[in-house]
């Protein structure tokens, strides 16, 4: 365990960095859970073949989640950036051919996106075998508020990284267009569609008051209490 008085992701990382020794490395955000089998499996991905960034597939726990929370990840894990070469959300790893075209990690609440625009397809790859667990916000607020949170960490990327462009291909209007066509997620499409123009709203109302990503949007919702005896 490190400590540090600065509450800073990237600075985290690359404290973390400064003392690991071994290759492949895995970066786990601490509101996930992530078994060994899965570690191993992302771990034997890395060591065999051309891939240098991969991460377990993610597995949304909506047990404590509204209605409409549920609806919208329905639609959301029916997109093409969820099923085809997600890294990050999470948790990710790298070989050590990975962790080398980079020098650190940047001071920045993206690191995620940071990592995925790293490395071009055929790089980079969901490991579908191993599963990590994430809990999404119980309500539709604090959804919007966290998802607002990580698209301005994403521009912020995008900002100081401006040769990443053209690695980064996934189009959202594309993705909908395809998802009009499959009726079972017509229920909640419409509700995606209301989320994904609010939070671009409040992200934009938020970067034009200066508000940057490392304003944490903090998420309690999805968080259960615990008791020590």
């Amino acid at each position: 365990v490190i400590e540090t008085e600065i509450g800073n992701k990237g600075r985290a990382l690359n404290l973390g960095d400064e003392r690991a020794e071994h290759f492949p490395r895995i970066y786990v955000d601490a509101d996930v859970e992530l078994d060994p089998a899965s570690i191993r499996r992302v771990a034997d991905v890395l060591r065999g073949g051309t891939v240098r960034a991969a991460s377990p597939a993610i597995q949304l726990n909506v047990d404590d989640c509204s209605r409409a929370v549920r609806a919208f990840y329905r639609v959301w894990e029916a997109l093409p950036y969820c099923r085809e070469q997600m890294v990050g959300a999470g948790v990710y790893a790298l070989s050590e051919a990975g962790r080398a075209g980079f020098e650190q990690f940047p001071e920045l609440i993206a690191d995620d996106e940071f990592v995925r625009l790293q490395f071009p397809e055929g790089q980079r790859a969901t490991v579908r075998e191993a599963r990590f667990i994430s809990h999404p916000p119980s309500h539709l607020r604090p959804l919007i508020r966290m998802r607002a949170r990580q698209l301005r960490g994403n521009r912020e990327i995008k900002a100081h990284f401006p040769e990443f462009a053209e690695r980064d291909h996934h189009s959202y209007r594309g993705a909908l267009a395809e998802l009009v066509r499959r009726p079972t997620l017509w229920p909640g499409l419409s509700l995606y569609v209301v989320v994904y123009a609010l939070t671009h709203a409040l992200a934009w109302w938020q970067l034009r008051r200066g508000q940057s990503a490392e304003a944490w949007a903090h998420d309690t919702s999805s968080r259960q209490p615990t008791t020590t005896g």
